[in-house]
């Protein structure tokens, strides 16, 4: 019998940007990927007439998530990347489905050591919540 809930692997996961959600377009390729839904924070509401502590959530709270990349040999990713930095998009981490939200990103150049690859951080913090969604496309144009 075949098993119905197979895992997927990470192998072709992309980091899209777009000024909607229907224009995303890989804004580069990613090493990894971040935490995308955190635990959710809750506000200590106990007194003392209380048997157990009490809590009530909190505001959903908003992160920057930051993504590493290599820079490629003629640093045009890195490039393009800067050029578009500090300005409002949408933003998805895509498999065959995967995770949209609203923010902007800014980037970063951590230092290095003998014989390491040159690395950039996107750090991208969002201004909505994420969402779901069941189909990505990549914009072609």
């Amino acid at each position: 019998m075949a098993n119905e809930h197979v895992a997927i692997s990470t192998q072709g996961v992309q980091l899209l940007r777009g000024d909607s959600k229907t224009t995303l377009k890989e804004l580069c390729w990613i090493q990894e990927y971040p935490d995308l839904i955190e635990d959710p924070d809750t506000i200590d509401v106990t007194t003392l007439m209380h048997t157990m502590q009490a809590n009530i959530p909190a505001l959903p709270k908003s992160s920057a998530r930051a993504f590493p990349a290599f820079v490629d040999t003629d640093a045009g990713n890195l490039k393009a990347v800067q050029d578009t930095a500090n300005t409002p998009a949408y933003y998805a981490v895509r498999s065959r489905k995967g995770w949209v939200w609203h923010g902007q990103h800014s980037v970063s150049v951590p230092g290095k050591g003998v014989d390491d690859a040159i690395q950039f951080n996107i750090v991208i913090t969002n201004d909505s919540d994420l969402e779901f969604t069941e189909s990505i496309t990549v914009a072609t144009s």
